[in-house]
């Protein structure tokens, strides 16, 4: 391990890391226009494919997390008995929506 001196002083210096280099504008994935920073990681994004997820409140599905991540912050929660909607599928507005189910 090299270790450099600073001028003019005694202590130990290790210079900053090194700049990163750009994006190649080569390294784009052709079939969901994806940029890479090099050839290595675009072979990695290639094997493992494009998998689609679905949302688990509506379950409709999307490109990525990314996509799902956008969706999620318009997506609600559906009651199953009469459609009242939530954005949230645990917790008291569900649960006290459900009771009022349970006394018809």
């Amino acid at each position: 391990e090299e270790i450099y001196l600073q001028e003019e002083e005694d202590e130990e210096y290790i210079p900053p890391p090194k700049k990163r280099h750009k994006k190649d504008v080569n390294t784009i994935c052709n079939e969901c226009g994806k940029k890479f920073r090099d050839k290595s990681n675009l072979s990695r994004h290639l094997k493992r494919g494009h998998k689609t997820v679905k949302c688990e409140r509506c379950e409709k599905d999307f490109d990525g997390h990314v996509a799902l991540n956008t969706h999620l912050k318009t997506c609600w929660f559906r009651c199953e008995i009469c459609d009242w909607l939530t954005k949230y599928k645990t917790g008291e507005r569900m649960n006290g929506h459900k009771r009022r189910h349970v006394k018809e």
